[in-house]
């Protein structure tokens, strides 16, 4: 009865201290180091426990910090893309808009009625004959 009130009244039901000392002091010697054995080691599993919590804590951190920047970095990218399907949209509707001018006006000319006293075209010469080089005078050398 003395050992399981111990173990309530200071909570801490897996050391050695937990144990009354005229229990410990009637036990067989190899039972109590079998008694401080498990006790040291469920100590030793609890501190390497701490010790990988804290561990992996950081390493939480770390990643939820590596996530943030990789988040902000799509965030600006999906900036940029619709920047540039702007521009891009802007562009493509000038050029639409030049291209069908310039396909209207042609068709205008197409339609309009041809003069009659307007000179008939030349048709262009079949062979283009390029320039001749000239020689020019070479500068005095001083």
């Amino acid at each position: 009865m003395s050992l399981m009130t111990s173990v309530r009244e200071n909570g801490n039901g897996n050391d050695a201290t937990s144990v009354p000392p005229t229990v410990m002091s009637f036990a067989p010697r190899q039972v109590r180091l079998l008694h401080e054995l498990g006790t040291t080691t469920v100590q030793m599993i609890d501190q390497i426990t701490d010790i990988q919590a804290a561990e992996i804590e950081k390493v939480v951190e770390e990643v939820e910090r590596k996530a943030r920047e990789i988040v902000e970095g799509l965030r600006e990218y999906v900036r940029q893309m619709r920047s540039a399907g702007a521009i891009a949209n802007e562009r493509l509707a000038n050029f639409v808009h030049f291209a069908t001018t310039c396909n209207d006006a042609a068709k205008m000319m197409q339609l309009s009625p041809q003069r009659q006293d307007a000179p008939p075209r030349e048709p262009p010469p079949a062979q283009i004959t390029p320039p001749q080089p000239t020689d020019l005078p070479a500068p005095a050398i001083q």
